[in-house]
């Protein structure tokens, strides 16, 4: 009876894990979704053009997160990710409630700058402790399961968030002790950053064995080393450069739909916060059900033999997705864009298994460099040049705000269109890195 417990315990504790990474990853995204619900208030607070606002969504962040997350790929491969994960969420945590404190363009630049450094902790921490508690054979599922965290995020931004924000502004905001009377959107940056100080100790139920790291062990601080790791990136530069700027492009695409929804649905409709939420709610929930699916699919075909399942269903997926981001931010009148909307969140803007790759082809003394890179890459790309983007081509393309669904759209047709473009340069390795990888890996039950 003791040993089938043993290995009950032992058969479930990986997936507790993975529920645990999901509830931070959950968390980080309410705190960049929460941005996006408190754009327009914030701009009309501190006087700032959507020039600035599309920086404070995007190069205060992308700076300190797309350094930091460097360090942390270094970090995850010489120490132990649990630290790294439970250090960062304190850090974002205490930043974005520093966020409600901001009352300028540059007092905010610096809040948002720290939300950043903290959450560059969160994954190739995340994605190592993955790698490390599930098969190979479940991976694209754990890494779409990881990314539905983001898409609960923003349903609890979006459905409660903006309850609580249509709250705060009948009341004219709060009295807080020694801070005093807050706006609305400051209130609602300090109720959702200052529970993550607490949430941070949840790290530490998550399974972690401890490997090997004397000399000349895979581990070790020869083998680990960023020399090292550039001499991997060497040897597969088509398979892991390709694979790599095509995430960036998807982030790109992505991060244009997720920081300008909300401006998009009230600058068209006139649509209130609490309709704006549940709108927004809808599309990043059917998101979440992408991510379980499109990743179970890719590990099916994998399983299969098609080692490059990745890459073909993420084309696919953003083949469809272009047309389907014009159609509902410049086509579709009224109603019809709710549905609409589900539909872009469900079909291109879900790739969170294309993630997985690099844990694929990439030995696993190299995972926290490789995600690390990867992220730094989209850090830059996605959370930093995006929302900026969007802003630039609004002011200085079409010069009119009543026009920012028509620069979603042309963001995502140039940026999806690269990605499809480096992915099919990139699968044409992907099979031979998987099986030299498999190879050499010992299988886990």
């Amino acid at each position: 009876m003791t040993s089938d417990n043993g290995r009950l315990k032992a058969s479930i504790m990986p997936w507790v894990g993975l529920g645990i990474l999901i509830v931070f990853s959950l968390w980080s995204f309410l705190d960049k979704q929460m941005f996006g619900l408190l754009l327009t208030q914030i701009a009309d607070s501190l006087q700032l053009s959507d020039t600035k606002m599309g920086t404070l969504q995007g190069v205060a962040f992308s700076l300190t997160y797309s350094t930091g997350v460097l360090l942390t790929g270094w970090l995850v491969d010489r120490y132990s990710p649990r630290l790294v994960i439970f250090w960062g969420v304190m850090f974002w945590s205490l930043s974005a409630a520093a966020s409600g404190l901001a009352n300028s363009f540059g007092s905010m630049f610096l809040a948002r700058a720290g939300v950043g450094l903290g959450e560059a902790a969160l994954m190739p921490a995340a994605f190592a402790l993955m790698a490390a508690l599930l098969p190979r054979d479940k991976l694209s599922f754990a890494t779409g399961a990881f990314n539905l965290g983001n898409n609960l995020g923003g349903i609890v931004a979006f459905l409660f968030g903006g309850q609580v924000i249509a709250s705060l502004v009948s009341h004219g905001g709060i009295t807080l002790p020694v801070v005093g009377h807050v706006l609305p959107w400051q209130a609602a940056f300090i109720a959702t950053g200052l529970p993550g100080v607490l949430l941070a100790f949840l790290i530490f139920a998550v399974p972690w064995n401890k490997p090997d790291r004397s000399a000349g062990s895979r581990y070790s601080a020869e083998n680990t080393s960023w020399a090292a790791f550039g001499a991997f990136v060497r040897q597969n530069a088509r398979l892991v450069v390709g694979h790599i700027m095509a995430a960036g492009f998807l982030g790109t695409m992505t991060y244009a739909v997720i920081s300008w929804s909300a401006t998009f649905l009230v600058r068209t409709f006139d649509w209130t916060p609490a309709e704006v939420g549940a709108v927004l709610a809808l599309g990043v929930g059917c998101g979440g059900v992408a991510n379980l699916v499109l990743g179970a699919l890719c590990d099916y075909l994998r399983r299969r033999g098609v080692l490059d399942s990745i890459h073909w269903v993420y084309i696919a997926s953003t083949l469809i997705g272009i047309p389907l981001t014009y159609l509902t931010f410049v086509v579709a009148k009224g109603w019809i864009v709710v549905p609409l909307y589900a539909l872009v969140w469900m079909v291109p803007n879900s790739w969170g298994a294309f993630n997985s790759a690099p844990l694929l082809i990439a030995p696993s003394h190299f995972h926290g460099k490789i995600i690390a890179v990867q992220t730094t890459v989209v850090g830059i790309m996605g959370l930093g040049f995006a929302p900026l983007l969007v802003g630039v081509i609004t002011d200085y393309v079409f010069h009119d705000k009543s026009q920012v669904g028509h620069s979603i759209s042309l963001a995502t047709a140039v940026c999806g269109t690269i990605a499809i473009g480096l992915t099919l340069i990139a699968r044409t390795r992907m099979a031979d890195a998987v099986r030299a990888v498999e190879a050499a890996t010992p299988a886990k039950a």
